[in-house]
């Protein structure tokens, strides 16, 4: 075991005492990673696609549209609330059509909050506008 592999395994012990790899890559998303296929070419993943389904990752973030008291799915389909936002994006509930747009006037390239992450756990939420 080399210096580096020693002072990452000191440094990402869970609580459990234990080394967790898992711990580490966590903590480093961002950590590169080559995905290889059988005939050792590199597969690249196009990364507009990762969240191609949008009601699918907000399924998967815990929340359900359909009784959400909180959020609510917005049509862009047409782009005429931001041109560079997705076909459908989540707003607060509370607010009307009318207010999202003037809201998106008022910003720079029409960019207004939408939901990025939410934590159902402690339903804490990542709102971003770029």
């Amino acid at each position: 075991m080399d210096l580096a592999q020693k002072l990452e395994k000191l440094a990402w012990v869970e609580y459990t005492g234990q080394m967790s790899i898992n711990a580490f890559e966590r903590s480093f998303p961002y950590k590169f990673k080559i995905n290889v296929n059988e005939s050792n070419c590199v597969n690249y993943t196009n990364g507009w696609e990762t969240y191609a389904d949008i009601a699918k990752e907000i399924r998967r973030q815990g929340i359900d549209l359909q009784t959400s008291e909180q959020f609510k799915m917005i049509d862009n389909s047409y782009f005429d609330i931001c041109s560079t936002y997705p076909s459908k994006f989540v707003v607060p509930k509370a607010m009307s059509r009318e207010q999202i747009i003037a809201c998106s006037k008022f910003r720079t390239k029409q960019r207004l909050p939408a939901l990025s992450y939410y934590y159902k756990y402690n339903a804490c939420s990542i709102w971003r506008c770029s």
